[in-house]
This record gives structure tokens, C-alpha cells and sequence, in this order.
């Protein structure tokens, strides 16, 4: 990008490499050598391993090369075959969208699937070359109304898949309700109002693009004060040659990369004459865009930008990549706090926050780190790790309930203000497919424990979704993420030194963290919901002012305000949780949806469910990103009405809904090995807990 980085932290931006995500993972198991043990009766004295650090290598992932396009023109099928004047964009629609493919295949597809999955927005997904022939019946309710509220298309190559009855019947529907189309992948036709054309590739050389004025509407939530990039895949250069095209994206020499369609019809079409992919950075920047565009800015659902922060072991000390151990000081937590209220200054991160996941074995009266944490313990969120990070997978009840009423003890004697009784970070994610352990957790009143999105079984089943645990179902299991930074690195040359020793580099740290924090952008910009794992040792101010933590947290924060004006969250690990639960409640629930627009939104639901729609009133919904989101409350048998005109009077009265809720499906439950070494119970088998035992499995037959 021509620009130099203005953010709100003036951080430098490096290129993109490679369209490059690097996707780390390291998991340590910290125990400390001087702690004391707990009585004997309580713990056995061969539980008392040795502390194991386990270094797992990253895994890269690189997003592919798409070309163009095919040069396709479906112009003179696309056609409604409605007398009708003008579409009435009064008609009752569902509040879900249709998602044409032609054969499932295109990276188009696999980006906005994972755009809607990440904000929990309802969706079909038609493939032309599977199904059966697209009818009107398809697209209409049994009461007459419209069965989607907009249309999208993956990429004009869909031309060669649909019959030209399929594109009368789909121009149709478009035209009578008003709906809007948009086209992730489109090509320069002529027919559409486009000039000459030439194709390029974007990804060794991104392609410098500007928000129009028309553009600033539609990406209201883009940095269109700046130059922004397409880098990644083939792009069509060409020139509206039509006043029925409207730029909304241009580069340099008067291109048009997007533009909205008005046809003589009167339909409405949002053309994207670049490539997408779940991995590009400006389909992660800009598809957010098409959607409230394609919606007329009202959905189920939500967009956020959270970066969940939890440090590990505090309290205690930890080794170092370089030998030694170390143990955070008061010191270091003074500069930790400074650069804290530095960060809630700053308009990207408003309430800027870290969550402490302690163990209270160290935690003693007169230990300078400790009384330092007492006294600005209403500054951090805080979690329980357990008393002395006890590996858990082979602990017994016992062991467990010391381990969990210690440390409660412990944050209620310091105290520790801001604690969390009932979220848990298990050590090295150590004990949730062990029975007694999580029948102690469930009676210490946990309801949340954080997962490793790198164990088998125990990432996101999709998008922003999780699973209960199926050994005591009232508790989530929060799938973390790896942030990148070593447990065992407390300074840069320590980290830089990991780094190029593990993979065979020359890097600076100013390359470690620019290419690190590619991974915590990515996170970002799709919205992910996922905490991040950190430790102790990250926040050691090595040079009295800075931790490496605080330099790549800064990093990608810049990273994505040089892209987005969305101020990025920090959640506890409680509102983590319980927006994972409102989540998987949501996708079980049956919410149907009839949309009127610009009156109101009636929703029917199978069981009581609360949810986020995106595009209410300014008065029912919190202003974020260029959005404003309300928290809806639904109960069976009874039709919620939400008014959306700006009078506040389109319930009075409800317009109401045909067809009820939908089907209802339990809450999921699952395991999860987060050491992928304890092994699972075995399926056919119930699973008996009795107290102070070993474990156990009796036949479920």
C-alpha cells in the first residue's frame, strides 16, 4: 500500500508475504518445583510429575491462486418475466439468503459460507450441477411470501449451470420482492455496462483500491480514509462504460473492481470483479459489506472483532527457551498496567482488558508480585488454572477438589476482584474426558473450560460454534487458540531465537512479529470468537516498558484498524462463553424469521432462545463497526415482533408470520482430550463417577 500506517498506535505495516497464515500452537504444563503438595490424602505422591513443556510446530497454510473467472454473459437470460411495474420491497421475505454455486467447488463459495458460519446468519446453499431445477416454488413460502431475503451469487460461472428458465425464475423473484443480488466472482461483461477489459493477477503484486463515495456507504466499516489492497487472485481491469453502473471500489487508472448494477428492470446487482477466498484478507475486509448491502442491513446474527487475551500461570514461574526460569515482579506489572490504560485510549481498543488465569499456590502476603496484583486486581479479569497446576488427566476426585477450592480460596482471601468462579483453564487442558475431575469441577461451580483448537476433537465444529461437555453436559467447552507467542519466551532474543531455531531462520524480531501476527489478524478479521492462549512470561517488561505479548498484540491491533474502523473487543472469558452458548442454543432452536423491511421483524422459535440481529433501531441495539445490534428474546409458541421503522410502531400491530418454528434439536455435547493422550471413554458404556475412586466404566446395557 502507497499509504504509510496511520492507526491509532502508529505501528508499521509490512506486506502481506505469500498470502501467508501461520497457525502455532504451544502448550505448556507448568507446575512449580518449589510448590508445596497438597495433604496426601488428597493427592497421591506419584501424581507429583515433573513439569513437561510440550512444543507443538506451526502449521502453514497458504491461500491458492485463483484466476480469472469465465467470460461468461447471461444478460439475455437473465430476465424477469414479471409484468409487474416495479418489485414491492414491502412483501413479507424470510430473514435467510440463497447461495447459488455451480458446482461447490469455488473458493467463492467456501469464503462467504465461512462469512454467514462466523455470524451465525441463516443460509441455504444451492449447487446447479446437484439439485434439482430451480423453481419459483423453491423461492417462495407456502403463504405467497418470499423465501429468501437476498441472493448470492458464488461467481458468474454459474452461467453455464443454470437453464435459461432457472435465470428467468430467479430474475423473477428477484424483481417482485425486491431482492438484491450480489456476484462474488463477476467478469467485465459488456452487456452489463462494462468497457474494455484486461486480466491480472494480484497476488505478487496487490492492486492498490479507494472507496468511492458511493463505496464509503456500502463499506462503512473499511478504512476508506486510506488506500486499501486486493491481494489474492485474478482481477477483470475495466471501466464503467454505463450510468447503470455505480463504482464502489477503483484503482489508480479509473477501474472499477466493484459497482452496483441497476438494471431497466429495476433489480439491484453488486458485481466483484476480483477473486475470493475464506483466506484473502480483502474478502475477510470487504464481504462484510456485501452483506449488509445484499440484506438492506437487517440479518439474524452479528459481526464482532474479539480478541479473547488469557495469560496462563500467574503466580507462578516458568522455563525459558534459553535456560533459566523466570517469574513475573511487580515491575513488570506496573508497565503491564501502563500499557493497558494506553491501549483503552486508543479508539481501536475502548475497555481493553486481559484475563489471568492464576494458580494461588504462590500467591503469598509479602511477595512483591503478589501484593502488586492485590492492589490493582480490579484492573484484570480473572480465571482459575488451579492451585499449583496439577495435571489433571490422571487425578482423582480428591485431588481435583483440592485443586479447584484452593485457588477459589485463594481469590476470595487476597481477594482477587473481578474473579470468575465459574470459568476454568485447565492445565496443559489436562482432565475434561476425566470423570471425577469434571464432576469436582461441576460441583465447584464451573460452567466454562477453555479447550486447544489444535487437539483433535476439540476445535469448532464450525464457525464460532462449540459443544457442551458430554461427561457433565452444564459445561461448555471453549475452543482457544494459539497466539503464536512461546510460553518459555519472556524477550525478544528469546523468542527470536526459538523462532529461527525451529524453523531454520535469519529473522528479526521486527519479521517474527510481523509475520506472528499474521495469524491473530486473520483471526480478527473473520471474526473468530476464539480466546487466545498466552503466559506468564510473555508479560515480563524486558526492556522496563515493553513485553512481548504487548508488541504483538499492538501488531495485529494495527494490522486490522490500517484495514477496518471496527474497535476490536476483549471479553472476559464468562462473555466468551456465554456468547458460544447463545450460539449453539440458536442453531438448535428452530428460529424462523419473516422479514418487513423498514417496518418490522417477526420471529418464531421452538424453545426460549436470546440472539443477536444485526440492523435494529438505533434505540434497541448497540452501535458497533457501522452496525446496530440488538439482543432479542424469543419464547416458544408466541411470535416476537421487533419494529424497525423508525416510529417505532411496525408491531402496532404485528404483521405477523405463517409456519411456526422450525424443528429443535438438542444441545450438542462431545469429548474433548486436550493432552490427545488420556484416552476417551468408550462409546457404548456409561460413564459412573463414584467419589475418591479410580476410574470406572460399567456397561450401559
Amino acid at each position: 500500500m502507497a499509504d504509510s500506517l496511520q492507526s491509532d498506535d502508529a505501528m508499521p505495516l509490512s506486506r502481506r508475504a505469500a498470502s501467508l497464515l501461520v497457525i502455532p500452537t504451544f502448550v505448556a504444563a507448568c507446575q512449580d518445583p518449589s510448590s508445596p503438595s497438597p495433604p496426601s490424602s488428597a493427592l497421591p505422591p506419584q501424581e507429583h510429575a515433573a513439569c513437561v513443556h510440550d512444543v507443538v510446530e506451526p502449521v502453514e497454510i497458504t491461500a491458492p491462486e485463483h484466476g480469472p473467472v469465465a467470460d461468461l454473459s447471461v444478460a439475455d437470460r437473465d430476465r424477469p418475466t414479471s409484468t409487474i411495474a416495479a418489485g414491492d420491497p414491502t412483501l413479507p421475505v424470510e430473514a435467510r439468503l440463497l447461495v447459488l454455486s455451480g458446482d461447490g467447488d469455488e473458493p467463492e463459495l467456501e469464503a462467504i459460507e465461512s462469512v454467514l458460519q462466523h455470524r451465525g446468519v441463516p443460509f441455504d446453499v444451492f449447487v446447479a450441477s446437484d439439485e434439482p431445477s430451480l423453481t419459483s416454488s423453491r423461492l417462495r413460502t407456502s403463504a405467497g411470501g418470499g423465501a429468501y431475503q437476498g441472493v448470492i451469487l458464488a461467481s458468474n460461472s454459474l452461467g453455464s449451470q443454470l437453464s435459461s428458465t432457472e435465470w428467468a425464475v430467479l430474475a423473477t423473484y428477484e424483481h417482485d420482492f425486491a431482492v438484491r443480488r450480489a456476484v462474488l466472482a463477476a467478469n467485465a461483461d459488456p452487456a452489463m455496462g462494462w468497457g474494455s477489459y484486461s486480466t491480472r493477477s494480484t497476488s505478487s503484486t496487490p492492486l492498490e483500491v479507494r472507496c468511492t463515495t458511493a463505496g464509503r456507504a456500502v463499506f462503512r466499516d473499511v478504512s476508506c480514509d486510506l488506500d486499501q489492497e486486493i491481494a489474492g487472485g485474478s482481477v477483470y481491469l475495466a471501466r464503467p462504460a454505463s450510468s447503470a453502473l455505480a463504482p464502489l471500489l477503483t484503482d489508480d487508472s479509473g477501474n472499477a473492481l466493484a459497482a452496483i448494477h441497476t438494471g431497466s428492470d429495476g433489480r439491484e446487482t453488486l458485481l466483484l470483479l476480483s477473486r475470493q477466498d475464506p483466506d484473502y484478507l480483502h474478502s475477510q475486509q470487504f464481504l462484510h459489506g456485501v452483506l449488509n448491502w445484499v440484506t438492506y442491513g437487517t440479518w439474524l446474527g452479528e459481526r464482532r472483532i474479539d480478541m479473547g487475551l488469557q495469560v496462563d500461570d500467574i503466580f507462578l514461574a516458568g522455563d525459558l527457551y534459553t535456560g533459566g526460569r523466570y517469574r513475573l515482579t511487580d515491575d513488570d506489572m506496573r508497565a503491564v498496567l501502563d500499557w493497558i490504560e494506553w491501549r483503552r485510549t486508543q479508539p481501536s481498543t475502548p475497555g481493553f482488558q486481559l484475563t489471568m488465569a492464576f494458580n494461588g499456590v504462590r500467591a503469598t502476603d509479602g511477595d512483591p508480585l503478589t501484593e502488586e496484583l492485590r492492589a490493582t486486581s480490579h484492573e484484570y479479569d480473572w480465571v482459575t488454572h488451579t492451585y499449583d497446576h496439577h495435571h489433571l488427566d490422571a487425578a482423582d476426585y480428591e485431588t481435583a477438589v483440592y485443586e479447584f477450592t484452593e485457588n477459589i480460596r485463594v481469590a476470595e482471601e487476597l481477594p482477587l476482584d473481578r474473579f470468575d468462579p465459574l470459568s476454568f483453564v485447565p492445565p496443559n487442558i489436562s482432565g475434561l474426558v476425566n470423570p471425577e475431575v469434571m464432576q469436582a469441577a461441576v460441583e465447584a461451580g464451573i460452567r466454562y473450560a477453555v479447550t486447544d483448537t489444535s487437539k483433535d476433537g476439540c476445535d469448532n465444529p464450525s464457525p464460532n460454534l462449540a459443544f457442551y461437555n458430554r461427561l457433565q453436559p452444564s459445561m461448555l467447552l471453549v475452543p482457544r487458540r494459539p497466539s503464536g507467542v512461546p510460553y518459555h519466551g519472556s524477550t525478544p532474543s528469546q523468542w527470536v531465537a526459538y523462532y529461527n531455531d525451529s524453523r531454520g531462520t535469519d529473522a528479526t524480531y521486527d519479521e517474527v512479529l510481523d509475520h506472528r501476527s499474521e495469524t491473530l489478524l486473520h483471526y480478527m478479521m473473520r471474526g473468530d470468537a476464539d480466546p487466545w492462549m498466552f503466559h506468564h512470561s510473555n508479560l515480563r517488561a524486558y526492556d522496563g516498558e515493553h513485553s512481548i505479548l504487548g508488541d504483538m498484540v499492538d501488531t495485529a491491533v494495527a494490522k486490522v484498524w490500517r484495514r477496518l474502523r471496527v474497535p476490536m473487543r476483549t471479553p472476559d472469558m464468562r462473555e466468551n462463553g456465554e456468547r458460544f452458548a447463545r450460539r449453539i442454543n440458536f442453531e438448535g432452536a428452530g428460529v424462523r424469521a419473516t422479514l418487513y423491511r423498514g417496518r418490522a421483524l417477526v420471529i418464531d422459535a421452538g424453545r426460549t432462545v436470546t440472539f443477536p440481529v444485526t440492523g435494529v433501531r438505533a434505540s434497541d441495539g448497540e452501535s458497533y463497526g457501522g452496525d446496530v445490534i440488538g439482543m432479542v428474546t424469543v419464547s416458544p409458541g408466541t411470535s416476537r415482533c421487533i419494529p424497525l421503522d423508525a416510529a417505532g410502531v411496525g408491531c402496532s400491530p404485528s404483521p405477523g408470520r405463517s409456519g411456526g418454528a422450525g424443528a429443535v434439536t438438542p444441545l450438542p455435547t462431545d469429548y474433548c482430550d486436550g493432552t490427545g493422550t488420556a484416552g476417551l471413554p468408550p462409546a457404548n458404556v456409561v460413564v459412573a463417577i463414584p467419589r475418591g475412586s479410580t476410574w470406572r466404566y460399567w456397561d450401559g446395557g
